[in-house]
């Protein structure tokens, strides 16, 4: 089983992406499957998170005042989240009868948000990526900061430009395939995306050059 899986930054074409990948790869009459990691009960510990118990304990943490006892809890707490979930994730899936799982977002996001949200600790959180369970093929996707905030307002340019260099740090730190919107429109990653796929599903090489335009940038 392959893992594929989009990060970026909000409004970077992800689900886009993503998606019309996940319909790709069914012509190519392979089981696939395409998960929003951040929708409800989609990852193994956001299942468990919904016990009134857990939840409770999770709510009463978030809702602690930031000092130098919590911060250093609640950071530490969710990255463990994050690294257990990952590896869960990707072992449940393993054990069904899937060719590919498309990820919409991966666990790296839920880092990003957090090195956002506490910059002082960037480095250790940016450093746990490694410990994080890489997907077989991890795209980080960017785009210009005046275009995501045309889509997304809640974000200032500022905000933007600060989770950019997050993510281009998380792309440094586990390999990833960075690409921007100008690489995108170029048709970058329709051809990083064709050439990784053509290795999985070798068979299917000379329907795969045929559809090429099935990638929709």
């Amino acid at each position: 089983m392959k893992v594929i899986a989009f990060s970026g930054v909000d409004g970077s074409g992800k689900t886009t992406q993503a998606k019309a990948i996940t319909a790709f790869i069914k012509k190519q009459g392979s089981a696939v499957e395409y998960v929003h990691i951040f929708s409800p009960r989609q990852t193994v510990m956001s299942r468990i998170h919904e016990q009134c118990l857990v939840n409770w304990l999770l709510i009463w943490i978030r809702k602690l005042k930031n000092n130098s006892f919590t911060i250093p809890l609640k950071i530490g707490l969710r990255i463990a989240n994050v690294i257990i979930d990952s590896w869960l994730f990707q072992s449940s899936w393993r054990k069904k009868r899937v060719d590919v799982v498309i990820c919409d977002r991966y666990f790296y996001d839920v880092l990003a948000v957090l090195a956002f949200d506490f910059p002082r600790w960037n480095r250790l959180i940016i450093a746990s990526s490694r410990v994080v369970r890489k997907p077989d093929h991890i795209f980080i996707l960017l785009t210009e900061p005046a275009t995501v905030a045309s889509r997304i307002t809640e974000h200032s340019l500022d905000d933007i430009g600060k989770f950019t260099a997050i993510y281009r740090q998380l792309g440094e730190k586990r390999g990833a395939a960075v690409l921007t919107s100008e690489n995108s429109s170029k048709g970058e990653l329709n051809k990083i995306v064709k050439e990784y796929l053509a290795g999985l599903f070798n068979s299917h090489q000379s329907s795969f050059n045929g559809r090429e335009k099935d990638i929709k940038e």
